[in-house]
């Protein structure tokens, strides 16, 4: 099985926020404000523009019920 390169994680990463986040019924704002973040700040990574770093990440995934490793490219 071949490596996960970062390109095709940061493709990747963006693709899965916006399908978890609208699985749970939260609007781009509903998951800023459980994260304490801006409402730019979903809406950039889900767009693409911008990668969250590890802290973020956690937060995310504790903010949607989930692993960190839900977010990993496979």
């Amino acid at each position: 099985m071949a490596a996960i390169t970062a390109a095709q994680q940061r493709e990747h990463f963006p693709v899965v926020l916006r399908r978890l986040r609208a699985d749970r019924g939260y609007t781009q704002a509903q998951l800023a404000a459980r994260c304490g973040l801006a409402c730019a700040t979903i809406e950039s990574w889900e767009q693409g523009r911008r990668t969250p770093k590890w802290p973020q990440i956690v937060t995310l995934a504790s903010a949607l019920g989930v692993s960190t490793e839900a977010f990993r490219a496979r």
